[in-house]
């Protein structure tokens, strides 16, 4: 049973893949198609599942070979998510720690149970994260585990899902983006797993997230990762293809619009641009490691501290009220300093910029 668990998690097409890829694609498709037609389209999206699968393996691989001391597991969803759970369970032990954030021993077993409550849930809604574990008693594979949750089909079916996928749940902007700002599906996922790769990088080599009882220090936590995060996808994104860019333009201009999708956690335009200017015959030379070090000096730089935090979302929150975003309850009585004026403008320019780069229209 445990040989079959481990094989079972570094098998990317999982159990039945080509055929649940399949009928997640073709359930929207006309009925009246003809057999040749149908299994002419049914040829070409398996082929397109196995590439995804390919470039996914390919990651993680690499991942493997970068950082010796991590064991990488791509958790896939699907129907196959309480398989992949019970299989994790096994890889992790009897009393696996969560090493993403500082807790007491014995919070341990409710951290562990929120934990994989977590990657439940994740598994069910086919979202990418990233949770960093120790195992205990290690039969085989690597003491920490990296367990990474992403359906490359579900964020990156085509070009047209990979883009919408970074927007919703605003979907009338999805529907006006031009198809020349599309992300490559293949790019997008290489760029989702090196963003998620960060996270547990950044809880090896830096720590857990701190306690603490400041109201927004979980917030606050979440824009510093994902800014470090994006920084660092963009900066392997960079490395392979020795320039920046449309995709690299293209997601800089969509993670502007988040800000319509009541997230401000996840607005780093900023960040990106630094990435973007930086010289790439010095992003050349640098190793992953040193990439991610990278990364994490230009997040430290975009969030110093928690007060600097506080006055970025109350800046955030009034822009989320001059574009008429319904999806954040500006009704929520927050305890934040007044909006920075120029800080309001410089965001609503580049929110507004950005719309119209990806629309060719300007926001009503």
């Amino acid at each position: 049973m445990l040989l079959f668990c481990a094989a079972f998690l570094f098998d990317l097409k999982g159990m039945h893949g080509a055929e649940l890829v399949l009928s997640h694609l073709t359930k929207d498709r006309k009925t009246e198609q003809t057999g040749e037609s149908r299994q002419g389209e049914i040829s070409k999206l398996i082929v397109d599942y196995r590439l995804l699968a390919d470039v996914i393996e390919n990651k993680r691989r690499f991942y493997l070979d970068t950082f010796p001391s991590l064991e990488f597991v791509v958790l896939q969803g699907g129907d196959a998510w309480p398989d992949e759970i019970i299989a994790l369970s096994v890889l992790l032990g009897h009393e696996p720690v969560n090493l993403d954030y500082e807790h007491p021993p014995d919070a341990r077993e409710d951290l562990m149970y929120v934990s994989l409550e977590r990657i439940r849930l994740m598994l069910e809604s086919n979202t990418p994260s990233a949770t960093l574990f120790l195992s205990d008693e290690p039969m085989g594979w690597r003491e920490k585990l990296c367990v990474l949750t992403i359906n490359p089909v579900e964020i990156a079916a085509n070009d047209q899902t990979a883009t919408h996928y970074l927007i919703e749940p605003y979907y009338e902007i999805r529907g006006k983006i031009k198809p020349q700002n599309y992300l490559d599906r293949r790019e997008f996922v290489e760029f989702v797993f090196d963003h998620e790769v960060y996270h547990c990088l950044e809880s090896n080599f830096i720590g857990p997230q701190p306690m603490s009882f400041l109201e927004f220090w979980g917030e606050y936590h979440h824009y510093r990762h994902e800014n470090g995060a994006d920084a660092f996808a963009v900066a392997m994104h960079m490395k392979r293809h020795g320039a920046v860019t449309d995709f690299v333009k293209n997601i800089n201009l969509i993670r502007a619009l988040t800000l319509f999708c009541d997230d401000c956690n996840h607005w780093t335009p900023e960040i990106i641009t630094k990435v973007s200017n930086t010289e790439m015959k010095l992003l050349q030379t640098m190793d992953t490691a040193e990439i991610f070090r990278y990364a994490t000096s230009l997040r430290n730089i975009i969030v110093p501290n928690y007060s600097d935090y506080l006055v970025y979302r109350s800046a955030a929150k009034e822009v989320c009220a001059q574009i008429n975003s319904d999806l954040w309850n500006l009704g929520d009585e927050e305890n934040l300093p007044e909006p920075d004026p120029k800080m309001v403008t410089d965001m609503l320019d580049t929110f507004r910029r950005s719309y119209f780069e990806l629309t060719g229209n300007e926001i009503d």
